[in-house]
């Protein structure tokens, strides 16, 4: 027996306990591709909180999959977010969400972002930065003994960008001409990043594994996202991104090529993207990771206004 049940109704569908008496939530689209989740606050109550945190996961979780935003703003899921910044990033669950969302929602924000990248998420959003996706869980730690031999990723996958790194990925394209400036002068170590020695030696370390040189640019880096499937049946489509400035020449100078066939591909089938990249091992901490991205996103510059005279 399932620990809920789950039925279409209309326009809704609805979640019940498993005995069927109880409604849970239910959810339901509009034309903006929001999907709004509307939560029986008494009723969720009345279960426990594993079963009440895997429904709102498996919830938020399809919405990424099939393309949705999910809009929530019951207060309750807030009760099942882990929050203690001491804990070893080799002991967050990967939480099963890696599509785009609205970050502003907090609700979406705790339940799709994990702790570690969750401030630096929310901080780049609040400076009209937006991020595609973000990772720093038990899985980006335990690969960082796993050599790269291609950036790929296939459904129930690791994002092996990850292989041994934190990381956030960042949509090229809606940077700010300063703001790419900003990244390109970090990757090419033009802006020297900090390093503890034991981040230095992570660094080192991944580095060698993968048989590069250890730099700084690997803590930035570019990346053009390829939906595999439309790579196999057209590769013409492949490879016409417009080179409409020297940031985006210098971009293409120094990216590198990352298939996907997963929610990733929602956003398109050819788009560049800029992966900041912290260097993690088996003693790095929550806090670790969050002071390492805001020194990051600290040096890039708010660009909500620029975005508004674009519209």
């Amino acid at each position: 027996m399932t620990d809920y049940i789950e039925k279409k109704d209309g326009d809704r569908v609805v979640f019940y306990d498993e005995k069927n008496l109880l409604e849970l939530a239910y959810y339901y689209d509009d034309e903006n591709k929001i999907r709004h989740i509307i939560v029986n606050e008494e009723n969720c109550l009345k279960l426990s909180s594993d079963v009440i945190f895997k429904l709102f996961n498996n919830i938020y979780f399809l919405a990424a999959k099939e393309g949705f935003f999910p809009k929530c703003t019951s207060t309750l899921i807030q009760n099942y977010i882990v929050s203690d910044n001491n804990m070893l990033v080799k002991d967050i669950k990967p939480i099963n969400f890696d599509g785009e969302i609205d970050i502003s929602d907090v609700n979406s924000l705790s339940m799709c972002i994990e702790l570690p990248v969750r401030d630096a998420c929310s901080k780049l959003n609040q400076k009209g930065i937006k991020t595609l996706m973000s990772s720093a869980n038990q899985n980006d730690v335990e690969k960082r003994y796993e050599k790269i031999n291609r950036y790929s990723n296939h459904p129930s996958e690791h994002y092996n960008i990850g292989n041994g790194y934190a990381w956030i990925m960042i949509d090229w394209e809606t940077l700010t001409p300063e703001n790419k400036s900003i990244l390109i002068n970090l990757k090419l170590g033009n802006t020297p990043i900090p390093l503890t020695e034991k981040e230095k030696n992570n660094l080192i370390h991944n580095c060698k594994l993968n048989n590069i040189d250890p730099n700084q640019s690997e803590l930035i880096a570019f990346f053009e996202v390829v939906d595999e499937r439309v790579l196999y049946e057209n590769r013409d489509m492949i490879g016409q991104l417009p080179k409409d400035s020297e940031e985006d020449i210098c971009f293409d100078k120094y990216r590198r090529g990352y298939t996907c066939v997963n929610s990733l591909c929602n956003h398109g089938f050819d788009f560049r993207t800029v992966v900041l990249r912290y260097p993690l091992d088996e003693e790095t901490t929550v806090s670790d990771v969050i002071k390492y991205f805001s020194m990051i996103v600290n040096q890039l510059v708010d660009q909500r206004s620029e975005n508004l005279s674009r519209k």
